[in-house]
């Protein structure tokens, strides 16, 4: 039999029928601002709305609101993403 990792589902998304009207509002926002519903790093937290909706705003900015041409801010992106996995290791 195999086990989950440790890692594996400790936050789990949250049924639809189980969300507070704040969550509910959140990920209203969540699809509007990002095209798309909660996901990844975004569904544990979805427990704490506001702070889900201000991570998401800051992920936006960071990617497409600062003052790198655009073509470095998408090279830039995932090469600090990969930096600050290898370095959790």
């Amino acid at each position: 039999m195999r086990r989950p990792s440790p890692a594996q589902d400790r936050l789990p998304p949250i049924p639809a029928d189980k969300l507070t009207e704040a969550q509910k509002k959140a990920a209203a926002e969540f699809l509007v601002e990002r095209k798309q519903e909660v996901f990844g790093p975004f569904v544990p937290l979805s427990r704490s709305p506001q702070l889900m909706i201000n991570a998401a705003k800051m992920g936006t900015y960071l990617r497409f609101g600062n003052s790198l041409p655009r073509d470095v801010s998408e090279f830039a992106h995932p090469a600090g993403l990969a930096a600050i996995r290898g370095s959790a290791k």
